[in-house]
């Protein structure tokens, strides 16, 4: 697999050095199942990662990208329930259960007066990158979701 795709490729969930991880396991067995596949259809749009999807036709020339689908699926699903409801679409693009816990403190703030934070799901910030971030936050006394 390193002489594939290299370790720095892959998501910051799969760059376990226990090579026992859950996470990494499911990589290695699907990357080492895809060498027998007759084409792989990839979540991911030709712009985005170029690079990388070049290298995977190299192995596998019927490579397709189809993506992003989670968008599409939220899509689908935010007009259905707007449909029913006249609800405002929701979007998300996380690989996680989305966390709305802080929704009611953002609905109680000034309107703009908050600030937000994100570096999505596979983001890797060396702890100075990170201490930068938060010092600069906090400095500024803006209300900010993180």
């Amino acid at each position: 697999m390193k002489s594939f795709l290299r370790y720095r490729d892959l998501p910051s969930f799969c760059r376990s050095s226990d090579m026992e991880d859950p996470s990494l396991q499911l990589v290695i067995r699907e990357t080492q199942q895809s060498t027998r596949a007759q084409a792989l259809i990839l979540n991911t749009f030709e712009d985005l990662e170029a690079p990388i999807i070049n290298h995977i036709r190299t192995r596998c020339p019927k490579t397709c990208t189809i993506g992003p689908l989670h968008l599409l699926l939220n899509t689908r699903l935010s007009m259905k329930k707007s449909q029913e409801a006249s609800s405002i679409p929701q979007y998300s693009n996380s690989l996680w259960k989305v966390d709305r816990s802080c929704i009611e403190w953002l609905d109680r703030q000034p309107s703009r007066s908050v600030l937000f934070v994100s570096f999505g799901s596979i983001t890797i910030l060396t702890r100075g990158q990170f201490l930068e971030f938060w010092y600069g936050i906090v400095s500024s006394k803006k209300r900010f979701l993180w």
